[in-house]
């Protein structure tokens, strides 16, 4: 549970023209392997990752939007969920998988988008992420028939892995 202060930063309902630079102290100390895992979060829009680096003011991000924001911790891999994917896969075109987060981003400049790699029998195999629709799309249909190895990999904003991995048969 986060115990950390949360701030008020002026009326969200107010628009704000251009980013604004803020940074957040800690209230407590923080253990050295939670630090990587520190981001400020603005809390009254849902959970939404406004990333955050270190410096002698404390955890200093950019916002785009006012709102309350508190220094939290991202300790939570991704999701990646099957749509259509069977290990025998001989009439599919293509397999479609959910990924997703437990933050949402805020387009700030300071946050990173999901990372998101699909390797086939150990290679590299181009696909497409979708990060609207949290959909990821790959192309099977040029894949020689046999037994083939899907591995998934999707990494977050605070380098949180997950991993997908399993066999199918073209």
């Amino acid at each position: 549970v986060n115990k950390m202060t949360k701030y008020i930063i002026h009326d969200r309902k107010e628009p704000l023209k251009t980013p604004l630079k803020i940074a957040i102290l800690p209230d407590m100390n923080i253990p050295d392997e939670k630090i990587v895992k520190a981001i400020i979060v603005r809390e009254d829009a849902g959970k939404i990752n406004c990333g955050g680096s270190w410096n002698e003011d404390g955890l200093e991000t950019r916002i785009t939007d006012f709102g309350v924001y508190t220094i939290g911790f991202d300790t939570i891999a991704p999701t990646i969920r099957p749509v259509s994917f069977l290990p025998k896969a001989s009439k599919f075109q293509q397999f479609r998988f959910t990924i997703t987060d437990n933050f949402r981003l805020m387009s700030n400049g300071m946050t990173k988008a999901l990372q998101i790699k699909v390797w086939v029998d150990g290679n590299f195999h181009l696909s497409s992420f979708d990060a609207k629709t949290h959909t990821l799309t790959i192309p099977v249909k040029d894949i020689n028939s046999g037994k083939h190895e899907l591995v998934i990999e999707a990494i977050d904003h605070c380098s949180n892995a997950a991993y997908f991995n399993s066999y199918f048969y073209r």
